[in-house]
Formats: structure tokens, sequence, C-alpha cells
């Protein structure tokens, strides 16, 4: 199978020894009945071709993994894309249905069955048609929010969700427990186009908007 390093280069330090983010390379070749033919290498599959007309050259495929320079897999070659989400934790994704996240050293922490994959914070929030779940970074399970809440969002260290019953929002920490008392709409400061009352020196990132309707 043919190897390519995978621009940008993600790396990191394991056991002393640098990883790099590799692409893995598939050559197809189909005929008009759609009849197809797989090859590793883009001569084999020119070879091949060369031999036999009927068949034209198809998009070949990209499968990524990482692996140290000297060779040690550290994720398997076989995900659409990998992208690093902190220093420690590769997103990795099958498709656009089935994600899910490793650590630098190759453990699973979240298996690929999640369409939505959000981390903030040292907190990963993963959703898909059954299941909203918040787990720490190391994967351990914090709260199985299914069918619980209308919406759930990270903000900041904490997590905002919706009421099914009355759509009020709130926010609520890693254990589940209640921070706010229930507000008609919660903003991340950064959607507030007026920052002017801003304590000077605080971090914009710090701060929520909670908003009622006027009577």
């Amino acid at each position: 199978m043919l190897f390519e390093i995978a621009p940008p280069y993600h790396l990191k330090r394991v056991d002393d020894k640098t990883v790099t983010l590799l692409k893995s390379v598939k050559f197809d070749a189909k005929d008009k009945d759609n009849n197809i033919k797989e090859f590793d290498t883009l001569s084999q599959m020119e070879e091949f071709l060369n031999r036999d007309p009927n068949y034209e050259a198809e998009t070949h495929y990209y499968y990524y993994g990482l692996f140290t320079r000297g060779g040690k897999e550290i994720i398997p070659c076989e995900y659409n894309n990998i992208s690093p989400i902190n220093d420690d934790l590769y997103l990795v994704k099958l498709d656009e249905e089935s994600q899910g996240v490793f650590d630098f050293k190759g453990k699973e922490i979240i298996p690929c069955d999640y369409k939505e994959i959000v981390y903030k914070n040292g907190l990963i929030l993963a959703k898909n048609d059954k299941e909203t779940k918040v787990f720490d970074k190391n994967g351990k399970l914090l709260l199985d929010l299914t069918e619980k809440y209308a919406f759930v969002s990270l903000v900041g260290n904490n997590i905002l969700v919706r009421q099914n019953e009355d759509n009020k929002y709130f926010i609520i920490d890693a254990k589940g427990n209640k921070l706010s008392k229930p507000y008609d709409a919660i903003l991340d400061f950064m959607q507030v186009a007026d920052k002017k009352d801003i304590p000077f020196g605080a971090k914009v990132s710090d701060y929520l908007v909670c908003l009622n309707k006027k009577e």
C-alpha cells in the first residue's frame, strides 16, 4: 500500500519519538459495466490500464492514520479524516455519520458511533440520532443526557441545556447540578454586539449573557 505524508503535519511526542499523520492511497479502475479493480499503487493501475483498454481510471481514495517516524502504528490507517482537537486528543472520522476520539498514544477514547463531537475545556459532547452524552477527556462517561433536554451545548467549563417542557435555558455542571435559574436565552458573550461594560482585563469567554423576554 502506498503511503504519503498528509499535510499539514500534526506532530506530537510519543515516548520521545515524533509521530506524523499519514494517508494511504487506493486507486481504482472501472469498465463500462461498472466492474471495479483496486490497486495499491498508481504504477500498478497504469500497467493494468495499458493491458486492458476497457477500463478507465477512477478517483483514488485516501485513508488517514497516525504513525511514528519509525513506522509504529498509533492510529490505524483506516479513517477518512484525522484532526487534533487539543495536544493529546485526535478526532477521527469514518464518515460524517461516524466520528470518534483517540488519544495521541492510540487509545480509543470515544468510539466512532457519533455524528457530532465537540471538545471544550476537558469535556467532550458526543451526539447521534439516539444519544447525547458528555465524557471527560479520558473517555469516562459523566452525563447521559439522552432525551432529557431539547438542546445541549458546551459553554466554558459547563453545559448549556434547554428544557423540553417550556424551552427555558439553564446551565448545569459536569455532574448535572443546576448552576443557574431558567432563562429565555443564554448567549456566549462573543455573540453580543455591545461589549463596553466588560471589566478591564476580563476575558469575554468568561461571560454568558442571560436574557428574559419582557412581559
